[in-house]
C-alpha cells in the first residue's frame, strides 16, 4: 500500500517522493518551481496520471493541515481511520422520511478526533441531521490531517420491488 507522498526540498528544485510498505518508491523532480494553480495544472498535465495522483495526494493533504482548505466528501473518506454510515433511524424510516443535507465536521488536526458537527444544509428532519451528526462524530482522521471536512449525507428509502 502506498504512503502519502512527500515534498522533498532538493539542492535545484523540489522532488515529490512516495514509498510502498514492501519497499518500492516512486519520485518526480519539480526542478525549479513556483508553487501556483495554473503552473501546478500544466505541470499535472505534462506528467501524466500517475504524477497527478501524487500532487493532487500531497496538495490535499498540505493544504488540509494548514486549515487553508476543506476537504470533499472523497478526501476526507480517504484520510479517515474510521467512517461509519450514518444509520437510518428506525422512527424515520417507519414514517417515510428522507433527506438530504451537507454536514460540515469540525477536526482536532493533532489527534484526528472530531470536535464537533455542524449542519450545514438540513436533511429537512431534526431526526435525520441528528443521526448524521451522531455517525460523523465518531469519525476518526490520521493525526495531522486537517481541521474541516465537508460530507454530504443522503437518507433514501429503497424503491420497493414489484411482483
Amino acid at each position: 500500500m502506498w504512503q502519502q507522498p512527500k515534498l522533498l526540498s532538493c539542492g535545484d528544485g523540489y522532488r515529490i517522493r512516495r514509498s510502498c510498505n514492501n519497499g518500492l518508491q516512486d519520485a518526480f523532480d519539480l526542478g525549479i518551481w513556483e508553487p501556483n494553480m495554473s503552473s501546478l495544472l500544466a505541470f499535472v498535465l505534462k506528467l501524466g496520471k500517475r504524477a497527478a495522483t501524487m500532487i493532487a495526494a500531497l496538495l490535499a493533504t498540505a493544504q488540509f493541515a494548514q486549515g487553508q482548505a476543506v476537504l470533499t466528501a472523497n478526501e476526507a473518506r480517504a484520510v479517515a481511520i474510521y467512517a461509519p454510515r450514518p444509520q437510518y433511524p428506525y422512527e424515520a424510516r417507519s414514517k417515510g422520511i428522507t433527506g438530504s443535507g451537507v454536514f460540515m465536521l469540525n477536526i482536532d488536526p493533532k489527534h484526528g478526533l472530531v470536535r464537533s458537527v455542524t449542519v450545514v444544509q438540513s436533511t429537512g428532519s431534526p431526526i435525520l441531521d441528528n443521526a448524521a451528526r451522531a455517525a460523523f462524530k465518531q469519525w476518526r482522521f490520521k493525526p495531522g490531517t486537517g481541521s474541516k471536512a465537508r460530507v454530504p449525507q443522503a437518507f433514501v428509502l429503497p424503491k420497493k420491488s414489484q411482483k
